[in-house]
């Protein structure tokens, strides 16, 4: 499936990747762009430094974080489906899917955009 082609025909959200920008001020702006440098929205400072910061990498990751979702939903699906025999191979399409996913969680854990 083309993301980017299906988002443009069907007004769904803005194709990835999007990136976290954060100025180098104190309370500076926060926003979040698109790869070409336009503006997807703009965090603001509710709470801590800390908490804007992680609310704008949860924000940037949203696209790939669908996509995984997207790919753990499919793959679980041929599972559920041939409940009383798993081929390895989809075994190991499942891992490989959730270890995609527990990266990309770990990497908005870790403040990487």
């Amino acid at each position: 499936m083309n993301d980017t082609k299906e988002s443009k025909m069907n007004g769904k959200h803005t194709p990835g990747p999007w990136r976290a920008f954060r100025g180098e001020q104190k309370r500076a702006q926060r926003e979040v762009q698109h790869a070409q440098g336009w503006t997807i929205a703009k965090v603001l400072r509710a709470g801590s430094d800390a908490e804007a910061d992680a609310n704008l990498r949860l924000i940037a990751a949203a696209p790939e974080m669908l996509d995984a979702l997207r790919e753990l939903a499919r793959v679980a699906t041929i599972i559920v489906e041939h409940d009383e025999y798993l081929h390895p191979a989809e075994i190991g399409e499942l891992w490989r899917r959730a270890k995609e996913a527990r990266a990309l969680l770990a990497r908005v854990d870790r403040g990487e955009s």
